[in-house]
């Protein structure tokens, strides 16, 4: 075992919260988990993190035995209760696969209409022998977009220890052995069901809860290859950098149907189960510290997927994905990164056709009259509700500077894999949207870059981080201008550079609003965009100064929130969020110093 994941462990404690979706137990790239309740016996539900909606069952499905307020210690390698003289343990052995382990129990009961919340339908039970039990259920999907209104699940079960009944059409009796022990391995499987597949995993089940956290410990030993050398985790923030990691683990997935063969990362597994484009790639800003292919699969996962003509779905479901918009091309400015990395020649070769496939998809099917692309809706932005498409679809700063840098990852990735003609081909494109930006998007009166209404040419003067992004993308402003546009607009502290730095829209706007979504709050991935931007015109100083502000706020939150109130920092949104683990991880790699105010 690593001192690192010893030393994650350790922080973590032996009082996790398992208390809601977000949360549950999960370990081994599961795509469901455990929630348990403090002070009640056995497991509290049971969540599917599928297609987009978390579909959760109550967990009193399987009634454990022990009666009355209990005793808990939940912590990452096991679950442990005591009560009325009975003790219960829980520990994940597998993907989506769990031991349950009672001492005193006279007996326990699997019951598939208990408490049906949703209600399972067509249940076949069967038990092949004593020791092993298999039921087939269709449960309700949650998301109307999904284009079946139920998804197959496959439950085993296996007494390692004890013997198994049939009671009824839906439930088994499980007795515990001539000692008075029962040691039970139960699996789940969704949409992929596979008996045989699902009989083997239990068939590797071992004989205690321990055993059971032994393999927890080797697997996260593995998984977190590298992050000893990245991070520091001797500060008082250490606890907040341990949960940013789980957080990020936690949320990979091995997830059945179009997922299948790549360990996606979601957003946040309770409130998005589903592979985001846009959360994908500043996700990645922490994943590269850990296990290769982490970073890598988060990425191929959606070139892998790419419609025939190149276009990139805005995310990936099971079953389905978002068919209307796409989502910001960063997918090249985050695959840069890893060809640093021993696989990177590799990697390039693998992501670098379908890369300049979508390139070419954005410059044939968003380009306006004007030589600029154009966002018909936010959501293809990102930015859901932002005021810049108040006045209709946009020719957007942001969506052209992110393809002036995948343009130029393409560029690069050919001239590394000697493909000449690409990387010219990529390098041509960029430089041409990088003149029609300058040109069309610059108010010189302002010395600002602007948004511009696709079917007027107008200039929408709201100021935003995507004002200063063809900077970070390398148009060729001139140094002086571009050095007084950092200083008068972005550094001002009446306009980006407030105590809760990189607000979604300037402080002094109008349209300003602190708490409604990106009309205001300071979004962590954007913020961090800014912070390159800095570096790219070598303010050193005000970047370090900015980036603990930042940091102090998302540690003051403690709760890796979504997205943060500019005026007063509070966190909201979904908690666990997965791009603030990673920029919480990639700030702290590059000022080791930073730490908690």
């Amino acid at each position: 075992m690593s001192d690192i994941s010893r030393r994650i462990i350790e922080l973590a404690g032996s009082e996790v919260d398992y208390g809601t979706r977000d949360l549950s137990m999960s370990p081994f790239f599961s795509d469901m988990g455990l929630g348990f309740r403090p002070g009640e016996a056995g497991i509290g539900s049971l969540h599917l993190h599928y297609n987009r909606k978390t579909i959760t069952l109550p967990g009193t499905f399987l009634d454990i035995g022990i009666r009355g307020p209990v005793r808990s210690r939940q912590g990452l390698e096991a679950v442990r209760q005591e009560g009325a003289g009975q003790e219960a343990a829980f520990g994940f052995f597998d993907r989506n696969a769990w031991l349950v382990e009672l001492d005193g129990s006279p007996a326990a009961c699997l019951d598939l209409r208990a408490d049906p919340a949703p209600e399972l339908h067509e249940i076949r039970l069967s038990l092949p022998d004593p020791s092993h039990a298999v039921a087939a259920c269709l449960v309700p999907t949650l998301d109307s977009r999904d284009p079946d209104i139920w998804v197959p699940v496959l439950l085993g079960l296996r007494a390692v220890r004890g013997s198994l009944e049939a009671e009824g059409d839906a439930r088994v009796l499980a007795l515990p052995d001539g000692e008075g022990r029962l040691v039970l391995a139960l699996a789940i499987q969704v949409l992929d069901v596979d008996e045989p597949g699902l009989l083997a995993v239990l068939g590797r089940a071992p004989d205690t809860v321990r055993e059971a956290g032994d393999r927890y410990r080797d697997w996260l030993a593995e998984i977190l290859d590298g992050l000893d050398r990245n991070v520091d985790f001797s500060g008082p923030d250490a606890p907040l950098l341990a949960e940013a990691v789980l957080t990020l683990v936690q949320n990979c997935c091995l997830a059945p149907g179009l997922l299948r063969n790549h360990i996606s990362c979601f957003p946040s597994r309770g409130g998005y189960p589903t592979h985001f484009l846009w959360d994908a790639c500043f996700q990645n800003l922490g994943l590269e510290f850990l296990h290769p292919r982490l970073a890598e699969d988060s990425l191929l996962q959606l070139t892998d997927t790419l419609r025939c003509d190149g276009k990139m779905p805005s995310f990936l479901c099971s079953t389905w994905l978002r068919p209307h918009e796409s989502q910001p091309p960063l997918v090249g400015w985050a695959a840069l990164r890893l060809l640093d990395q021993p696989n990177g020649r590799a990697f390039a070769a693998r992501i670098l056709d379908p890369l300049a496939a979508n390139c070419r998809w954005w410059l044939a099917q968003r380009m306006s009259r004007n030589g600029l692309l154009f966002s018909h809706h936010p959501i293809e932005t990102g930015w859901d509700n932002t005021p810049r498409f108040d006045a209709g679809p946009i020719e957007a700063l942001d969506m052209n500077s992110y393809l002036i840098v995948q343009l130029r990852a393409c560029s690069r990735m050919g001239r590394l894999l000697g493909r000449t003609d690409l990387s010219a081909e990529m390098d041509t494109a960029a430089d041409r949207l990088s003149e029609r930006l300058l040109a069309l998007t610059c108010d010189k009166a302002d010395n600002l870059f602007y948004d511009r209404v696709r079917d007027t040419g107008e200039f929408v003067r709201i100021r935003t981080p995507a004002c200063f992004l063809p900077l970070w993308a390398g148009v060729g402003l001139p140094e002086d201008r571009a050095r007084r546009m950092i200083e008068t607009v972005l550094l001002d502290p009446g306009s980006f550079n407030g105590p809760v730095p990189m607000p979604s829209v300037g402080c002094g706007e109008a349209a300003y609003e602190p708490r409604n979504w990106w009309r205001g709050p300071m979004w962590p991935p954007v913020a961090y965009l800014m912070l390159e931007l800095l570096d790219r015109y070598g303010y050193q100083a005000e970047r370090e100064a900015i980036a603990g502000r930042i940091y102090g706020w998302m540690a003051a939150d403690g709760r890796l929130s979504e997205l943060f109130h500019s005026d007063t920092g509070m966190g909201a949104g979904c908690r666990q969020q997965g791009w603030t683990a990673g920029v919480v991880l990639r700030l702290k790699h590059e000022y080791p110093a930073l730490g908690i105010v």
